[in-house]
């Protein structure tokens, strides 16, 4: 399980346009954008509560919301994060998916950034988020990286559902994976997933598919044959996530 963190860690380093760090058993991402989403921490190990006060110091050097992901057998980080003022808020399922080779959708693409401000749009319904979650995965620095892909699928020639697929050496990491509310009885979600395990099977090797995901995702991940390898906390600033979701994918 500690490889398959680290993998999901050297996954994320795409996005980490501000700040990136990894050992074997912690990684930090962030990427700049205002938005506690994607300013995020994965903390475990004998080196867990000095990580831990590092993490605080970031999220206080940038100026910007963080979460921090604490795994099974990590809970003497907590007291580090409760003297910052920090709160466990939610508990997050570690998924892995396959890779397997699918047959494409003709209503998916890869988005040039033309499609960017629709995809943010996307993004914002999806999660019913702020367009902050949209503008962290759809900009210029993050599409010109030749680790990243992001794809759109169409229908009657608007974008209904989006993703950012982020490769590391280990595995790929799906980022905002999801379609709009008025989409969610139709097979566009299930487009996605299969878009993005066919593009894991196509690695030379072929690398798993690992996130975190919402409630929503984590069932729609399992009827697909998704497996749930951890539950790890989520501790942030209350102030941060009061009245909102995460967008994990």
């Amino acid at each position: 399980m500690r490889r398959l963190r680290h993998a999901l860690g050297g996954a994320a380093r795409p996005l980490a346009s501000l700040e990136f760090w990894q050992d074997d058993d912690s990684w930090l991402m962030f990427s700049g954008i205002d938005n506690v989403d994607y300013n995020v921490a994965m903390l475990s190990g004998p080196n867990g509560p000095r990580r831990a006060e590092q993490v605080l110091q970031a999220a206080s050097r940038h100026g910007l919301p963080a979460m921090v992901f604490l795994p099974p057998g990590a809970e003497h980080v907590e007291p580090v994060l409760s003297a910052g003022g920090w709160s466990h808020v939610r508990d997050v399922p570690f998924m892995r998916q396959r890779p397997r080779r699918r047959p494409a959708d003709p209503n998916i693409r890869e988005l040039t950034v033309t499609d960017f401000p629709a995809a943010r749009e996307c993004v914002m319904d999806a999660f019913a988020g702020p367009e902050s979650l949209g503008r962290a995965l759809f900009n210029e620095t993050v599409f010109a990286r030749s680790d990243t892909s992001s794809w759109g699928i169409f229908l009657n020639g608007e974008m209904v559902g989006c993703g950012l697929l982020t490769a590391g050496p280990e595995a790929l990491c799906a980022w905002g994976m999801g379609v709009r509310r008025s989409a969610r009885r139709t097979r566009a979600a299930l487009s996605l997933v299969h878009f993005g395990v066919d593009l894991a099977a196509r690695g030379d090797p072929p690398r798993p598919f690992l996130f975190n995901a919402t409630e929503d995702g984590e069932r729609l991940h399992r009827a697909l044959g998704g497996e749930v390898l951890e539950r790890w906390q989520s501790w942030t600033c209350r102030r941060w996530v009061l009245g909102r979701s995460t967008a994990v994918c």
